[in-house]
């Protein structure tokens, strides 16, 4: 079985980009796969990925889903925002549908979504260094 760990940024990432760069490196060497799941739109996630030299083997952003399927996005200084019922059960929804075993993040907001036979949620993080999901 290959692992597949999903890594949200803010809040997780950002904490602690050492100890999360070395969790991503030895998965993915071991055959694995990271899958950094965030709020910020997809260019803004990849330039903190590189600042902060994560590996990963894919990318998803919840406003960029949404606003792919039509959703109205607002954005208020710098940041999206949508209603709860759309942006809230989108990770466990990308989770599931993508094999994530272990999700990493540090809200507990979206565990309620998360079916522990799809996929573990782990609230990680405690410092809050940014936002955007």
């Amino acid at each position: 079985m290959k692992l597949k760990v999903g890594l949200d940024i803010h809040g997780v990432i950002t904490d602690d980009p050492d100890k999360y760069r070395l969790l991503a490196e030895t998965i993915i060497r071991g055959g694995g796969e990271i899958h950094i799941l965030s709020g910020s739109a997809i260019p803004n996630l990849k330039k903190e990925l590189e600042k902060y030299k994560i590996p990963f083997t894919h990318i998803f952003s919840i406003t960029t889903h949404h606003e792919d399927l039509g959703a109205k996005v607002e954005w208020i200084k710098g940041l999206p925002y949508m209603a709860d019922e759309l942006w809230d059960p989108t990770k466990a929804e990308y989770c599931k549908k993508h094999g994530v075993h272990f999700m990493i993040d540090d809200s507990p907001i979206y565990e309620i979504f998360f079916d522990k036979e799809d996929t573990h949620y782990l609230k990680f993080g405690g410092k809050k260094t940014g936002g955007g999901g």
